[in-house]
């Protein structure tokens, strides 16, 4: 999906990474401020040399950052699948990933969260999606609609605010 549908150089920049399998994802743990307790694991993808840039900081289209959020959706789901089959659950953290909410507002997004739902119910109820929510998505009827499925389907579900 990204390398049909790359528009700006840094949508074919990322189609290459991608195809080179330069794109990795890492997480690192958020701790409380107080009691230095790890809260949960954040994810993220990186790339370059020491895998040191962020996918997420390239100028790429709506569709390829769609694109880019699945990906990174589903990566959070492996890795919380891969945890769930390696360790005791007691020993394991919740894994935030942040995604744009009108990813999930397009049909694309909608069933893939879908099938994720079907076939990884338990992985996904240890993820808290960081939901990037503008003004306008915020008031849209549809979204308050993806939000009540959302928080019935993951951990929680937190939002990335931005002042305008």
């Amino acid at each position: 999906m990204i390398e049909d549908n790359a528009v700006t150089e840094d949508d074919e920049k990322l189609a290459q990474l991608m195809a080179a399998d330069d794109v990795c994802h890492a997480c690192q743990p958020i701790r409380h401020c107080n009691s230095d307790e790890i809260q949960y694991q954040y994810i993220t993808l990186r790339y370059g040399e020491k895998k040191d840039h962020s996918v997420f900081a390239l100028d790429i289209s709506d569709t390829v950052r769609a694109a880019l959020d699945l990906f990174a959706l589903y990566l959070a789901v492996r890795q919380t699948q891969f945890e769930l089959e390696t360790f005791h659950p007691d020993l394991l953290n919740n894994l935030m990933f942040s995604m744009n909410a009108c990813t999930l507002l397009r049909p694309e997004g909608k069933h893939f969260i879908d099938q994720l739902a079907q076939h990884y119910k338990r992985p996904m109820s240890m993820l808290i999606p960081s939901l990037h929510l503008t003004q306008g998505e915020a008031t849209n009827p549809a979204s308050k609609a993806l939000l009540e499925r959302l928080e019935d389907r993951f951990h929680s579900v937190c939002f990335d605010v931005h002042l305008p």
